[in-house]
């Protein structure tokens, strides 16, 4: 079939019906949130304050199937690291400052608080969440890119429209290259293919695509196109560290040599390849012949396509880091989330009020000592991305590490504290039962008499969460925050450099994907 005009880059093309609603999964998502209201709705002083939750889980509700009829999907995905934090700022500000009577109350307005904030962030940002928005670089390098593959294209397509077409299998890449092109083009168009762009696949998957039609483009170019192309791909090869580099480049050069022999001075020869492929002396080169030209035509595809799948593969693996790090980042920002909240439930079993007063000045303490971590982790992680190199796309690695470091350091920060407050209690015990001795078994007893009760059971806990007694704690939690960056992040931090490091050997762009 000839290839007939190809819609411009810029055309607007009908966008894809957007997917119905998931009522089912949404209605499950309210039953839950009421059966977590029912226990604070019998127990609870406050009723006005609990029918206020009631309204913004209804209006949380709301939004969130509005979202999905109005394709706010990939805006809800893009918000989703700022539900743990706001749940826990909203929970720690409730407790302290409105002091409930209901210890679920707490964590759960700030967890309510903190969905429909995110709800109402994604409705506000749902028309930003698209390819030209999430990473404008890389799409700022995919439209001009499109824009040489559409030219290619339309000329060959007048070409197949003249009274003598070129030959079935020029039209078959043509063709190859043509649905590519449109391909990318509805896929930039589609409503349903917002989600991709947030998680960066989406521009992995385009520029495999475009690569794809370049490649194709190699069969149906003119000579001096391909010969073109063919010495940048031997410059890529060059610094590479693709497997059987020297076969593949010996491949190229004999390849173009044989569409062009005159491209022979162009090449990077060692002197022993400039004979073995030099003419005879005297004698002009002789013209390969067609079938020979087709052969050599596609030795460069062939090595067109090695060098791009090298390339593509190295820049979806420092996007699975990306994508792995912020559901990290999220996982364990639900576990501190959790961590928070249990002390706060745990007040109904302890109705006086000086025991709610000492878990009160503990969860305020584990606070300070979370935001000393994640300040100490925050600074580490900055002095870290100075240091990187910024030359080659990371599609927001950075970004994702520099959301994580805080929250990380943070909760490593509180349990550092904990560890070293009850570690020499924890030996004192081991101790205590390895010798069995009476004065040991004594003075342990008379460490449990003199604890608060509910707040601790063997370990004096209080006191590990009392700022005015431990003071020293606040310097163990700045050493704990900063751990997590000195031990894990400088791991991954090596292995991003090692594949950023063998993308800028075969990028010759230097980073224009960046993002």
């Amino acid at each position: 079939m000839n290839p007939t005009a190809v819609p411009l880059a810029g055309d607007t093309l009908p966008p894809a019906t957007p997917a119905l609603p998931k009522f089912g999964i949404y209605a499950l998502l309210v039953a839950l949130a009421f059966c977590a209201l029912a226990p604070g709705l019998s127990t609870s002083g406050n009723p006005v304050v609990l029918q206020a939750l009631v309204v913004v889980g209804f209006l949380g509700a709301a939004l969130s199937v509005f979202m999905w009829y109005h394709r706010g999907d990939a805006a809800m995905v893009a918000g989703l690291p700022l539900l743990p934090p706001l749940a826990a700022i909203g929970a720690v500000g409730t407790f302290v400052v409105w002091r409930p009577q209901d210890g679920v109350l707490a964590p759960l307005a700030g967890l309510t608080l903190a969905i429909v904030a995110w709800r109402l962030l994604a409705f506000l940002c749902r028309d930003y969440i698209g390819a030209q928005y999430c990473n404008p670089s890389s799409y700022g390098e995919l439209r001009p890119r499109l824009e040489q593959v559409k030219v290619v294209l339309e000329r060959f397509a007048t070409l197949a429209n003249s009274p003598q077409p070129p030959p079935a299998e020029e039209l078959k890449w043509a063709e190859v290259a043509k649905n590519e092109y449109i391909e990318i083009l509805q896929d930039f168009a589609s409503a349903d293919a917002r989600v991709p762009w947030v998680l960066a696949t989406g521009y992995i998957t385009e520029w495999k695509r475009l690569h794809r039609a370049e490649e194709a483009l190699i069969e149906i170019v003119p000579v001096e196109c391909a010969i073109a192309g063919a010495l940048e791909d031997e410059l890529r090869l060059i610094g590479s560290s693709v497997n059987s580099r020297d076969e593949l480049l010996a491949k190229l050069r004999r390849a173009v040599v044989t569409l062009q022999p005159s491209a022979l001075s162009l090449l990077k020869l060692t002197s022993e390849e400039a004979r073995a492929f030099a003419p005879p002396p005297g004698n002009p080169p002789p013209a390969a012949a067609v079938a020979d030209q087709k052969t050599a035509r596609s030795i460069l595809r062939i090595v067109r396509k090695t060098l791009n799948q090298y390339e593509d593969d190295r820049y979806y693996g420092l996007v699975a880091i990306r994508n792995n790090t912020w559901i990290t980042s999220i996982l364990t920002g639900i576990v501190g989330f959790l961590l928070l909240a249990t002390p706060m439930i745990a007040t109904l079993a302890y109705p006086a009020t000086g025991e709610r007063q000492d878990i009160k000045q503990c969860i305020v303490a584990g606070a300070v000592y979370f935001l000393v971590g994640a300040t100490v982790g925050l600074l580490a992680r900055l002095r870290a991305e100075l240091s990187e190199d910024k030359d080659v796309a990371d599609y927001g690695l950075s970004n994702a590490r520099l959301y994580a470091s805080p929250m990380i350091s943070g909760l490593a920060a509180v349990f550092g504290v904990v560890l070293v407050g009850v570690f020499p209690n924890l030996i004192n015990d081991l101790s205590s039962d390895l010798t069995g001795g009476a004065a040991s078994a004594a003075a342990g007893a008379s460490a449990n008499d003199t604890a608060v009760p509910g707040i601790v059971s063997s370990f004096p806990l209080q006191h590990v969460f009392d700022l005015g007694r431990n003071i020293k704690a606040l310097f163990l939690a700045a050493l704990f925050g900063m751990t997590p960056e000195l031990l894990f992040a400088r791991l991954q931090q090596a292995q991003t450099k090692k594949a950023k490091a063998e993308i800028k050997a075969v990028d010759t762009t230097q980073g224009a994907r960046a993002g």
